[in-house]
């Protein structure tokens, strides 16, 4: 069997290409200033030109994120700015944030087939935007994942209400 790349986990992967993105742009606009010294593009360079193999040879340790981490905070050591940690972070935290959305979204449905098991799935996601967003042709297409969720929401909480009704 052939070696397989293993690459770091989706979050992980985001949150380090925002990093390279910001390295990149940062050191374009950096040579057309002479403000910013070579010393400081080199120790920028030297931080992040091992994340793109890094990110390729990812395992499940935590070896190569603590690697990836050093690489970072070796940069912010010596500069303030771009200050790379703080970009990973917030990449990293905000992936999550969507991957929990994701996961609640998921939920949201598998609910509300297990109440309506006859309904199709885009039956069921048709009927969501309608309630959320009126009949109109567009809230299919227009409906945001938290709308979704929050119709949905409202919506079990209806039906628990009027089940205990009567």
């Amino acid at each position: 069997m052939k070696n397989q790349i293993k690459i770091a986990p989706k979050p992980i992967l985001i949150a380090a290409l925002k990093v390279l993105h910001v390295a990149a742009y940062t050191t374009r606009n950096w040579t057309i200033s002479k403000e910013v010294s070579r010393k400081q593009i080199n120790d920028l360079w030297e931080a992040i030109h091992e994340i793109p193999d890094l990110l390729s040879r990812w395992d499940d340790s935590s070896r190569c994120e603590k690697e990836l981490k050093m690489y970072l905070n070796e940069y912010n050591e010596k500069w303030k700015s771009p200050c790379l940690e703080s970009i990973f972070k917030q990449s990293f935290n905000d992936e999550l944030s969507k991957i929990d959305e994701e996961d609640e979204l998921l939920r949201a449905i598998k609910s509300l087939k297990e109440m309506y098991p006859d309904w199709r799935i885009g039956q069921l996601i048709s009927n969501v935007s309608v309630w959320k967003l009126g009949p109109k042709q567009e809230s299919i297409w227009d409906i945001e994942d938290r709308e979704f969720i929050e119709a949905v929401k409202q919506h079990l909480k209806s039906r628990k209400g009027t089940e205990q009704g009567h």
